[in-house]
């Protein structure tokens, strides 16, 4: 996909919250049996002033919906 996407940037998954906290929008699609994408996991992520959209399109949900619950931070369930 980066060769046609130029702009996409993808990263280890250990590296995810550092990577959230640069980003403007976050796809999350994995296989995983539980969230991936924890509220207490973010720290001040949800707290720096930055408006973030969340897009989770796993089934099983990869973020927990309480993520969504910052006026900051809109997520999407697909």
């Amino acid at each position: 996909m980066q060769k046609i996407f130029t702009d996409i940037e993808t990263a280890e998954f250990s590296q995810k919250y550092d990577i959230i906290k640069e980003s403007d929008i976050v796809i999350s699609a994995t296989s995983a049996p539980h969230p991936v994408i924890l509220k207490e996991k973010m720290g001040n992520i949800e707290n720096d002033g930055k408006k973030r959209l969340f897009l989770d399109l796993a089934v099983p949900r990869d973020i927990e919906a309480t993520v969504g619950e910052n006026k900051n931070i809109s997520l999407l369930l697909t």
